[in-house]
């Protein structure tokens, strides 16, 4: 657990699904995605499953409120022979940001990774997330990799 400025980021736990759900569907209208209830309940599912590879630690702040999470797992690199850790989402309530949320949430996240000696943490965001990228490009410098989808369903 980490304490940053009277906020607290630690794990998340079944009682706080309420919580949790209000920044997940944050997160998803920021990125113009309507998850449905079982997609929800998924992920949900994922990280508070102890025996998944998917964690969550949330941003709690005074008086035990959410206001942003880290959602992130070990993922093998085979040019390394190692497992780094992919951080799949981060998200900070809009209300809180510029407060020191997101860096405590990415000091965070390095953290774990050093404790679980994962040698690198690995991350996407959209070109036009400018705020997020502000505070990624004061941890390292934008890759130059290009990233594409194909839909499969």
């Amino acid at each position: 657990m980490a304490d940053q400025g009277g906020t607290q980021v630690r794990p998340a736990a079944a009682a706080d699904y309420d919580g949790w759900r209000a920044i997940y569907l944050g997160y998803a209208e920021f990125y113009h995605v309507s998850p449905d209830e079982d997609a929800i309940a998924a992920v949900w599912g994922w990280v508070t499953d102890p025996d998944h590879e998917m964690r969550c630690d949330i941003a709690v702040e005074e008086g035990g409120r959410i206001v942003g999470f880290a959602q992130y797992h070990g993922t093998p690199r085979t040019l390394g022979g190692n497992t780094i850790c992919y951080l799949s989402d981060l998200f900070v309530d809009p209300e809180t940001r510029s407060g020191g949320v997101g860096r405590a949430l990415m000091d965070h996240v390095i953290e774990v990774c050093r404790q679980e000696g994962w040698p690198k943490l690995r991350w996407l965001t959209a070109e036009d997330n400018e705020r997020a990228r502000a505070l990624y490009d004061q941890y390292q410098e934008r890759s130059p990799f290009i990233v594409y989808y194909v839909d499969t369903d």
